[in-house]
């Protein structure tokens, strides 16, 4: 066998420290700490069966501390119903459409996550 080079003893042996370190980046990078959503609001009259979507609509995000509703952000839907909302924090939030009608939602704790379409009935 030969001998290994003095400036590469490092990498014949490895270090409990490198180890450990290199599991705490590989732990770090696949966890996610907020979440991109979309989602869509429809409409429906009274008078009517057939769905449309809803447009320049309202989206707001709140979530409970424990003791006061805190706004996590606001968003407004396109003229295809469709509403976007970047970095959310994993957890259970009120959707409220219009500063009216509330939806509870929960937030995976993932990179996307799509919410089912919402129908607002007029």
């Amino acid at each position: 066998m030969l001998p290994i080079h003095p400036s590469k003893q490092w990498l014949s042996k490895p270090k409990p420290l490198c180890i450990f370190v290199l599991f705490l980046i590989l732990l770090i990078s696949t966890q996610v700490s907020a979440t991109d959503i979309r989602g869509r609001i429809d409409g429906q009259h009274a008078y009517s069966s057939s769905r449309f979507p809803v447009r320049s609509a309202r989206i707001s995000f709140y979530y409970w501390t424990g003791k006061k509703w805190v706004s996590a952000g606001k968003a407004f839907t396109g003229p295809d119903g469709m509403y976007y909302m970047k970095n959310l924090r994993p957890g259970n939030y009120t959707l409220q459409v219009n500063d009216k009608q509330n939806f509870s939602i929960t937030i995976r704790n993932s990179r996307f996550q799509d919410i089912p379409s919402i129908l607002i009935r007029y």
